[in-house]
């Protein structure tokens, strides 16, 4: 019983993780906007959603939260940095949403 939880629980965790274009991982990621810049362009709205049911640690949660918000911003926008406006952890869920910029020439 315990060994079909264990792989239940496996291909639940790897069926929820998101694999991104590898542009994504160049995109800069800022907790505030003083960390931004000058010089940068806004691109638009970006938001994920991440089920804590399928990550192993809270802090697990809010890494893939992050590294979706700058999938999200390349692939809508091919941003080269998002800044994160709010990042609300709930009993079951993790909700994300920035706002994507262009900044190199």
């Amino acid at each position: 019983m315990t060994k079909w939880f264990l792989i239940a629980t496996a291909i639940a965790v790897a069926g929820c993780s998101t694999t991104s274009a590898p542009e994504a991982k160049n995109v800069t990621l800022h907790e505030q906007m003083a960390t931004l810049g000058k010089g940068c362009t806004q691109l638009g709205p970006v938001s994920t959603e991440v089920s804590l049911w399928s990550m192993p640690t809270i802090d697990a949660g809010h890494d893939q939260a992050r590294d979706n918000l700058r999938a999200d911003a390349y692939r809508r926008y091919q941003a080269d940095a998002v800044v994160v406006e709010n990042m609300n952890t709930q009993v079951t869920k993790i909700m994300a949403r920035g706002v994507a910029y262009k900044c190199a020439g």
